[in-house]
């Protein structure tokens, strides 16, 4: 995408330096970082804000010993950002522990700067669990970031897919095999980006299940 008013010269200069044919190239307007609304200085202003309403929280899940248990009974959909996202980093933190975890996969789309989630996957590694991470190094704007933590992720023994050429995966998922009663099971959960400060304007919704059909589907994914 390009300035629609960019001199006819420029326009040529970039098309024959970067080997761009016409399809390649589509005319916009003169600003295209979006992202960068999100840092736009505060107003103080009270009278021009919306009150803050206080993200809910599952209760449901207190009266099991772990998410692991209460997932085994129910299936729970969260939507935000009228519910709590903490119940998503919750879910990575307790597997990222389990002695009983053996395998976290997971696609990586966005990300927050130091991501709870990246933290939670590198503790796993920690203790032993095997890690995969595809990682879509196509997510405009976070190319860079998600880079850096597919570094980080496989210096420390994760195992990294990266994105195909030509396709870009919005896909949010990820996989949890675990062992219960002598067998493995397949935790099921598809997590919105993990890009936190987006789930304050987005309204996505994500779902913990052990349904064995829906997880195996989810596993031949990866």
């Amino acid at each position: 995408m390009y300035d629609k008013n960019v001199s006819k010269e420029f326009l040529n200069f970039l098309k024959e330096s970067l080997s761009l044919k016409k399809e390649d190239l589509i005319s916009g307007a003169r600003y295209h970082n979006f992202s960068d609304f999100f840092n736009l200085p505060h107003h103080y202003v009270k009278e021009l804000e919306y009150e803050k309403l206080r993200p809910l929280t599952i209760k449901i899940t207190d009266s099991f010993k772990n998410i692991f248990d209460a997932v085994s009974k129910i299936d729970i959909l969260l939507h935000y950002p009228y519910q709590s996202f903490d119940q998503v980093i919750k879910f990575f933190e307790t597997a990222s522990s389990d002695e009983n975890v053996k395998e976290i996969k997971i696609t990586l789309y966005r990300a927050a700067k130091n991501s709870a989630i990246v933290r939670a996957l590198l503790n796993a590694l920690n203790n032993g669990i095997k890690v995969t991470v595809f990682v879509e190094i196509k997510a405009r704007f976070d190319e860079e970031l998600n880079m850096e933590y597919a570094e980080v992720l496989k210096n420390a023994g994760a195992e990294i897919i990266y994105s195909i050429p030509g396709l870009k995966v919005h896909a949010k998922l990820a996989l949890i095999k675990r062992k219960e009663n002598n067998s493995l099971k397949n935790t099921a959960i598809s997590p919105p980006e993990t890009l936190t400060k987006t789930l304050q304007i987005f309204t996505p919704t994500s779902d913990f299940l052990l349904l064995m059909k829906i997880s195996q589907m989810r596993f031949r994914i990866f």
